[in-house]
Order: C-alpha cells, then sequence, then structure tokens
C-alpha cells in the first residue's frame, strides 16, 4: 500500500474549491519550473512557492529572515529590522 501524506490544508482546498487562501494549480506548477531551473540554489519548494504567490500579488517588498528573498532575478526588496531588546 503505497504511503501518501496529505496536507490539512488539502481537505479544505478539496471541500471548497471557492476558498480564495488555496493556491491555483498554476502556482505549484510555476513554483516547480523556479525549483527546478534555479536548482544551485539552495530554495525550498515552499519558498518558490512564496515567491509565486508574491509575482501573482504584485508584492515586491518582503519581511523574511532569509536571504532567499534577497535573490535579485526576481526583484524583491527584502524589508529590515532590527530587534530591539
Amino acid at each position: 500500500m503505497k504511503k501518501v501524506f496529505i496536507d490539512t490544508g488539502a481537505w479544505y482546498a478539496l471541500k471548497n474549491t471557492k476558498d480564495a487562501y488555496h493556491q491555483e494549480v498554476e502556482h505549484h506548477t510555476r513554483a516547480l519550473e523556479i525549483f527546478t531551473k534555479y536548482s544551485d540554489q539552495d530554495f525550498s519548494y515552499t519558498d518558490c512557492t512564496s515567491f509565486i504567490i508574491m509575482e501573482s500579488l504584485k508584492i515586491k517588498e518582503v519581511l523574511a529572515f532569509d536571504r532567499h528573498f534577497t535573490f535579485e532575478k526576481f526583484g524583491f526588496k527584502q524589508i529590515r529590522f532590527s530587534k530591539q531588546i
């Protein structure tokens, strides 16, 4: 028997196909293209999915703690902040 992990969000997406919080299939396809094209980078699939969502929503600034969002090919600007104690 084949084992398959199903993310909780997948159940919601199957139940409610009009749920605006779930990605379009095209987003997954495009994320996989980026993941493959830039295999020399250590992007995770989640990073690539985030890039596509930002691209589709025309978001150029990101508050993130990893360096992947500074990758110049995508034109994102990483917002920096310092943690004050």
